[in-house]
């Protein structure tokens, strides 16, 4: 793993502006980030991981490593904006999804209308399933999300966000979400022509079925 002395893995604040430049806005420094995260998928995918080094994904990007170290600790954080986006679109479906129809609906809608957006997010979810440090990169991003759906179930059914209704809830929906995504990246099936929106509307339907219940 590649990492840059300076940081500290799991410190993703912002790059400080150096003096006498004028510092960039919120949202370019996600699209930034977002390039950054996109040329690195292209290298993992074309090179491997272990073969893709920091200075080649600052020169794919015309950047010196210096500033791109100034936005990641790791090389592979390099593509946690990547799923970072994706989950955040999501979390701002979920907060806009009327109170009067089940937030299962919403997560079911937002994958048949993904189409190839995703498609960066499943080459580096595919990834992860021999790569550790990606996945522990990827797990990071998961739990994030789940902690944010807590916060958005717990607005509409009226409960603390740290409650049980609430922490039980977003951990159905949120992992169902989540066995889905890996599953539509890792299944040969996948490649036949399944589609990530199949897959989400099953995995809600397991989730909804619950614990005790065969769903078969």
């Amino acid at each position: 793993m590649e990492n840059h002395p300076g940081c500290v893995p799991g410190d993703f604040a912002a790059p400080r502006p150096r003096a006498g430049r004028p510092a960039l806005s919120e949202s370019r420094r996600e699209a930034v980030r977002l390039e950054i995260a996109l040329a690195t998928v292209r290298l993992f995918q074309d090179k491997g991981i272990q073969a893709t080094s920091a200075g080649e994904v600052a020169h794919s990007l015309g950047i010196s490593t210096r500033t791109l170290w100034r936005y990641f600790p790791t090389k592979e954080t390099f593509v946690r904006p990547l799923l970072t986006h994706s989950f955040d679109r999501l979390l701002a479906h979920l907060r806009n999804w009327p109170a009067d129809r089940p937030l299962a609906e919403a997560v079911v809608a937002i994958g048949a209308s993904a189409g190839s957006d995703l498609r960066h997010v499943r080459t580096v979810v595919r990834m992860t399933r021999t790569e550790p440090a990606l996945r522990s990169v990827w797990l990071g991003v998961a739990d994030g999300f789940s902690r944010a759906l807590a916060d958005v179930v717990a607005r509409r059914d009226g409960v603390a966000a740290d409650s049980l209704v609430a922490g039980v809830r977003a951990s159905a929906l949120g992992g169902a979400m989540v066995a889905a995504v890996e599953h539509w990246a890792w299944e040969e099936a996948s490649a036949e022509g399944v589609t990530l929106a199949q897959v989400i509307r099953e995995a809600v339907e397991l989730a909804g079925a619950g614990l005790y219940e065969n769903p078969r």
